[in-house]
């Protein structure tokens, strides 16, 4: 198993979703994930739960998790755009 894989359960991490990369930076005490998603995966419709299309768009957003023991803990994702089927 390797580290990403001890991360993704660790925080709940499911597919289509994945930890692509990851830096602990001890003298920091700062974790850094990276979150990617499998390409060509579908996501729902956040307003109607409709299958939707991803775009080629997509934005990175990166947040605050709760702290990861003694160390501060942040997802850096890259988020899809979609289109709505319906």
């Amino acid at each position: 198993m390797r580290g990403t894989d001890h991360l993704q359960l660790a925080f709940g991490i499911t597919p289509p979703w994945f930890v692509a990369s990851s830096d602990f930076d001890t003298a920091r005490r700062r974790l850094d994930i990276g979150v990617d998603f499998k390409a060509r995966s579908r996501f729902a419709c956040p307003d109607c739960n409709a299958d939707s299309s991803p775009r080629a768009r997509h934005s990175r957003e990166v947040g605050r998790h709760i702290d990861f023991f003694q160390h501060q803990a942040f997802l850096t994702a890259r988020v899809p755009r979609a289109t709505c089927s319906k």
